[in-house]
């Protein structure tokens, strides 16, 4: 009886272990991986709970959680994005789009009602190093020409540690954030160097991008918390509604020495990229495509109906700006409630303590930054990531007892 009792805490910890060590240094070898290991972290987690008679306090905590006006908001995106699927030109495509998307976001619920609250003491230490390894492993695969992926895949490409760099990014700002609560300051520094190196050294432009747009965010929100969330509210409304104009106003505003200066992140086909798909928002403006159907665009009717000059550039599959693919595929009434839903992510973010707002902020400029210029919108690698970051947050707050969750 003992051995069965101890059962519970021994699959919660396999769920931790997974989410905090796992989830990003595997990545490095396979890069779509954390949409797999975090739905594994879940499964772990609910049976831990299940075998812990812990399953009715959890669906308490879920209804709790799924009855606030955040949550309604979030459904409302998701009820909009179903019905978009009716008029999608690949609807079984957009399905599955669907379910890779609504998979880590589940995922994450459990995982918030089940083990956030009762964090192990050990988890810090596990996700720093998980984060260290990681930074090692992407490191030696840069300088090493990739030799792990060569082993492991005959599809080989400069960009392949790109996802891996960003889930990296997004899970060290959690437990830099920790670091400094600990009041560890040339820890945290030593651990935001080590990432900044190697960030850099990486082919990842949205890692750099990211960074930078979480350095500027951090730095702000330390002299002025509040006026630092009011700002990042504004930036984030207003690239969502300027989202179809973007490629426009780059072509234009961008000198052509900067743009060439910046090719190795394909400056000017991003441009071209967002032109494309920006007139296809201004076309289908009331309803969009359809949920995920950026990708058959190219084939599609649409495609016709747009100036010839853009139509090449609707093969690339999504627009590299969620923003913009939320414009495309889910028109005025889709982005209306994502500016609802962004709304509400800033208000709970001014809601916590000023000692937590500043690295908070920088991890939401983190992803936002990073979601309006490169890939596509519901990735379930990059859901899982997300999650696996708020995952993270949420058990730091809840250990140190110091913010609300």
């Amino acid at each position: 009886m003992p051995r069965l009792r101890s059962l519970p805490g021994l699959l919660s910890g396999v769920a931790f272990l997974l989410v905090a060590f796992v989830l990003p240094l595997l990545m490095v070898a396979a890069n779509r991986s954390s949409i797999a290991v975090f739905v594994s972290a879940a499964a772990w987690a609910l049976l831990a709970s299940l075998l812990g008679n812990q399953g009715r306090a959890a669906l308490a905590r879920l209804g709790g959680l799924l009855a606030t006006p955040e949550a309604l908001a979030v459904m409302l995106f998701v009820a909009w994005s179903l019905v978009s699927i009716a008029w999608s030109p690949d609807i079984a495509g957009s399905l599955f789009a669907v379910g890779e998307a609504l998979l880590p976001v589940g995922a994450l619920l459990v995982l918030l009602v089940t083990l956030a609250d009762r964090p192990p003491r050990w988890l810090p230490v596990v996700a720093l190093a998980g984060i260290g390894l990681t930074l090692v492993g992407l490191t030696f695969e840069l300088r090493d020409g990739l030799r792990l992926r060569h082993i492991l895949s005959d599809r080989v490409f400069s960009y392949s540690l790109n996802r891996a760099m960003v889930v990296a990014l997004l899970l060290a700002l959690p437990c830099i954030g920790l670091l400094l609560r600990w009041k560890r300051p040339l820890v945290a520094l030593a651990a935001l160097l080590a990432l900044a190196v190697v960030t850099l050294i990486s082919d990842s432009g949205s890692s750099v991008l990211g960074l930078i747009a979480a350095l500027a965010a951090y730095a702000f929100a330390r002299l002025a918390p509040r006026l630092a969330v009011g700002f990042g509210l504004a930036c984030a409304l207003f690239a969502l509604f300027g989202a179809p104009l973007m490629g426009d106003v780059a072509s234009h505003l961008i000198p052509e020495r900067a743009v060439m200066a910046i090719e190795d992140s394909h400056a000017v086909e991003r441009i071209g990229i967002w032109q494309s798909f920006g007139e296809v928002a201004r076309l289908r403006p009331w309803h969009g495509v359809g949920f995920d159907a950026s990708a058959k665009l190219a084939d599609s009717a649409v495609a016709d109906e747009i100036p010839p000059q853009y139509r090449a550039s609707l093969s690339w599959g999504h627009p590299h700006n969620a923003f913009l693919q939320i414009w495309v595929e889910l028109g005025i009434p889709g982005v209306v409630l994502a500016a609802i839903c962004l709304f509400f992510l800033f208000r709970a973010l001014v809601q916590q303590p000023d000692e937590e707002i500043a690295i908070r902020l920088a991890a939401i400029a983190a992803v936002l930054a990073i979601a309006i210029e490169s890939h596509g919108a519901w990735q379930g690698w990059w859901f899982a990531g997300i999650g696996a970051q708020i995952f993270l947050f949420v058990c730091f707050s809840r250990r140190e007892a110091t913010a609300p969750p």
